[in-house]
């Protein structure tokens, strides 16, 4: 959504037409770190990620937030040993849950596992179709 690359315009897409978007919080710190990750190796320029960095921070006040408690972490921690999952991808899978008690919920994601553990879960995944 931010960085063009595989699934960009399903995210977008997907987006745009949902109600509203909840994510983790834990996803203020991903996404910094992947751009980081980017401009530290050269597939954005200082400038590209500066003005990235500012977009993701507009955007990210738009955002809903489930925040990591103690709950998410315990329930995170029970996903990560039922579906084999890294810490990061069971707290994101955790937050959608807690999500889809109130509301549905459409996972956004490219991890073949987080996918496959959302699935397991009866959550449905954005297709990423095309970037």
């Amino acid at each position: 959504m931010f960085v063009k690359e595989e699934g960009s315009a399903s995210v977008q897409a997907a987006m745009g037409a949902a109600r509203s978007v909840v994510t983790s919080a834990l996803t203020y710190v991903e996404m910094r770190a992947a751009l980081a990750r980017m401009a530290g190796q050269r597939r954005l320029g200082r400038e590209a990620h500066e003005a990235t960095l500012r977009r993701f921070t507009l955007y990210w006040g738009s955002v809903a937030m489930v925040p990591v408690d103690d709950a998410l972490i315990a329930r995170a921690a029970e996903l990560a040993e039922e579906h084999f999952l890294r810490a990061c991808d069971a707290v994101q899978l955790a937050s959608a849950l807690v999500t889809t008690a109130r509301e549905p919920v459409v996972i956004g994601a490219w991890d073949r596992d987080l996918n496959a553990a959302a699935r397991r879960e009866g959550l449905a995944l954005i297709d990423p179709g095309p970037a």
